[in-house]
């Protein structure tokens, strides 16, 4: 239910990420994306400091309410 929040359409690319290479939970994230019936799943293990440090872009997501 909170991954239908922030990405509705199941169609779409759906990126994860971790903290770093020796975190587990966004390939458990993308496997539970997968069940849920999303196609376009994409994971970036070497963490969100990485991909913010090699200047990729990201969207900020609006808190829960």
């Amino acid at each position: 239910a909170s991954l239908a929040r922030v990405a509705p359409a199941r169609n779409r690319p759906v990126l994860f990420y971790c903290n770093g290479p020796r975190c587990g939970r966004s390939a458990v994230a993308a496997r539970i994306a997968h069940e849920c019936g999303y196609q376009r799943i994409y994971r970036y293990r070497d963490g969100f400091e990485d991909w913010k440090t090699k200047g990729y872009p990201y969207l900020k997501a609006r808190p829960a309410r």
